[in-house]
């Protein structure tokens, strides 16, 4: 995935929805330390409405990165 992100056309916004044990390691993989935006560089099992909004500039450098809570119920 993280590859085909960097190697292949898409679109300005990308949404990828993945398993909550290997977010840690995707969030690694797209240039941004996972125990930045995650507690302890983990995803808590019990959590289900978190969004990583990872920003980038035009040339692919990591501008912001942020856990957003979108407060499910």
């Amino acid at each position: 995935l993280i590859h085909s992100l960097r190697t292949e056309p898409h679109g300005k916004h990308v949404l990828i929805s993945w398993h909550h044990g290997h977010i840690p390691e995707l969030i690694n993989g797209l240039g941004v330390d996972s125990s930045t935006v995650l507690p302890n560089g983990k995803w808590p099992a019990n959590v289900f409405d978190w969004v990583i909004e990872i920003k980038y500039d035009k040339n692919g450098k990591v501008i912001r990165s942020q856990r957003i809570q979108e407060q499910i119920h």
